[in-house]
């Protein structure tokens, strides 16, 4: 699920964020700049975001972040560690 972005006001001139499997692209623009940028995300049921990689070119902020679907994850396994 994706929260509603960009929200209205705020101290960016641009916000926008797509998702591809595994991964959450935040991008941002503010016209004064980045100085310390920083990203927060909402938790949500069955899924982990890790800690974002920030990348900053002028007044543009690229935010990615893993992210791991709890509810999906496949397992490999042998019928022969059960036992089985």
């Amino acid at each position: 699920a994706t929260g509603t972005l960009p929200r209205s006001g705020g101290l960016t001139a641009t916000l926008n964020a797509t998702y591809a499997p595994g991964k959450l692209t935040v991008t941002a623009q503010r016209d004064a700049g980045w100085q310390a940028p920083s990203l927060f995300i909402d938790g949500m049921d069955d899924v982990d975001f890790g800690k974002p990689a920030l990348t900053v070119r002028g007044d543009s902020l690229v935010a990615t972040a893993p992210v791991t679907d709890n509810c999906c994850r496949l397992y490999a396994s042998d019928a022969a560690d059960a036992g089985v």
